[in-house]
């Protein structure tokens, strides 16, 4: 996914389509897992912080100001929940 289109995503689930959401979840749930997986060493804990993730990530997009891309975004909040745990 480009950053265009993540940029489009995230303006079309503030803008109130939240199942486009389900998109960025597809293009990055791998990466935000093996994040925790190797931050944590635990695939259940590394499931689990995968699944926080994305919901701090859906309660906060309104401050995703787009000045990185989104997978970046994402991961960096993995790797903050994790080091949170």
């Amino acid at each position: 996914m480009t950053r265009e289109e993540e940029n489009e995503v995230v303006r079309a689930v503030l803008s109130g389509q939240t199942d486009e959401f389900e998109k960025l979840v597809a293009a990055y749930e791998k990466p935000v897992y093996h994040i925790a997986l190797k931050m944590t060493g635990n695939e259940e804990d590394a499931f689990d912080l995968s699944q926080d993730t994305f919901l701090k990530a859906y309660r906060s997009l309104g401050s995703f100001r787009g000045e990185s891309g989104f997978g970046t975004w994402i991961c960096r909040l993995a790797a903050n929940l994790c080091i949170d745990f």
